[in-house]
């Protein structure tokens, strides 16, 4: 699970790095007032609560166009510009997996307390073809899926990568998110303020290793919860054949990519043994 890229998230991030360097900065040179460090911590916090919150819902908004775009473009091509062309069999897998998708979003709607939760396509010029993030505001949210989970060797892994997003949107861990990672920027112009230049950086290790520990922890939650609502064979499946094509790419950038990938999601074979571990249903073949 990512937010959109937008700019405000990158002047949250330019705000709370210049704030902490400046405190930074004084405390070598001379210790600053405790009133002081403790303003500037809670001035941070706030900056980054204000423009973390404006980023989702202009995230929110932004998966709103981008449906227009790609969603209903693929959804419906029976528009004009191909009204006399009969759909090829690709495009009526496509438009049935869609479908399908379009259904389930409506069951979760009226299952929680969600309003309304948009849908892109992405892949092409618009996001990666193997997808698979979603976000939410309030009681509004977007997912996006690329083409990838849409192709015919994916119906049946299709559910569960769409029930993992599902999973984070009930739970709405964009906004835990948000305040979490509200209180470490607070902390972070804290121990810039108050520790000695190593230990601040100890600190601040620390305090991205136990990020990093609880974003694991809340993917692997999201495992759980489409598991148990598509089966254990279809998890297991799914990252199986994830395990697949992930040895398909060069070693040197498979290692490279894991490694980034580790900042924010569990390694796949903790994922495939996570998967392995959910419960059968009585009467289940466990693998």
């Amino acid at each position: 699970m990512d937010t959109k890229t937008v700019p405000l998230a990158y002047v949250a991030r330019g705000a709370v790095l210049v704030l902490a360097c400046s405190v930074a900065a004084v405390h070598w040179w001379r210790s600053p007032s405790s009133v002081v460090v403790i303003v500037l911590a809670v001035l941070a916090a706030a900056i980054w609560a204000a423009l973390g919150a404006t980023t989702l819902s202009n995230a929110v908004w932004e998966g709103m166009l981008s449906q227009d775009l790609t969603w209903y473009a693929h959804r419906r091509p029976e528009g004009p510009a191909v009204s006399d062309e009969p759909r090829s069999k690709d495009t009526e897998f496509l438009v049935g997996q869609m479908r399908t998708v379009e259904e389930r979003v409506q069951d979760f709607l009226r299952e929680t307390d969600m309003t309304h939760i948009s849908l892109a396509v992405t892949g092409g010029w618009l996001g990666l073809w193997h997808e698979a993030a979603s976000i939410r505001s309030g009681t509004s949210g977007h997912i996006d899926l690329g083409y990838f989970w849409l192709w015919p060797d994916r119906s049946t892994v299709l559910p569960y990568t769409l029930e993992h997003e599902l999973a984070h949107l009930h739970r709405n861990d964009a906004r835990t998110r948000l305040a979490i990672t509200t209180v470490r920027t607070a902390l972070i112009v804290l121990c810039a303020g108050f520790l000695p230049l190593s230990h601040a950086a100890l600190a601040l290790v620390a305090l991205a290793a136990i990020g990093s520990g609880y974003r694991w922890w809340v993917e692997l939650a999201c495992d759980r919860a489409a598991a148990l609502h598509c089966g254990r064979d279809v998890a297991i499946e799914t990252w199986k054949q994830d395990l697949a094509d992930a040895r398909q790419v060069p070693l040197i950038r498979r290692m490279l990519s894991a490694a980034l990938a580790l900042r924010s999601h569990p390694p796949m074979m903790l994922r495939l043994w996570w998967a392995r571990c959910t419960p059968a249903p009585a009467g289940g073949n466990p693998r």
